[in-house]
């Protein structure tokens, strides 16, 4: 709240960690998977996001030079800085939206977002999917 008045950050990120797709990807395509993680495996910069970050875009969008990481900026909250485990740990990012007077949070992708022209429509959908299903649990703390 800010004087009264619920503040709401339309523009929240989650950063999807890597092993969500193992964990939450229908089995039928972990061989698909596997696959994408190989090509995924050969990309420079994988540190960023994971391995995933450069499959289709070549960089992260936004970031003017994948081997360089991209820092919050903005605003300065009272106290300590944002922990960035929030984009990936709710309970992080509960308490990082607590000291900023947060009281809603639209999350958008970082990562699945870019899974366009993947083996198949179908393998597209289920890497959707496991997005939803750890979104799903990662909304719910």
């Amino acid at each position: 709240m800010f004087n009264g008045i619920k503040v709401i950050d339309a523009d929240g990120h989650v950063m999807e960690p890597n092993e969500l797709y193992d964990q939450y990807i229908d089995p039928k395509f972990r061989d698909d998977l596997e696959e994408l993680k190989r090509v995924a495996e050969t990309r420079s910069g994988k540190w960023f996001f994971g391995i995933f970050h450069q499959l289709n875009t070549g960089r992260p969008l936004g970031v003017a030079e994948v081997d360089k990481p991209l820092f919050r900026s903005g605003r300065k909250p009272v106290g300590e800085s944002p922990d960035l485990r929030g984009g990936f740990d709710p309970h992080i990012r509960i308490k990082d939206m607590d000291r900023e007077g947060i009281d809603v949070a639209v999350c958008f992708a970082t990562v699945v977002s870019s899974f366009c022209a993947l083996k198949s429509v179908e393998f597209e959908v289920a890497m959707e999917r496991a997005y939803h299903r750890w979104l799903a649990e990662y909304c719910s703390a």
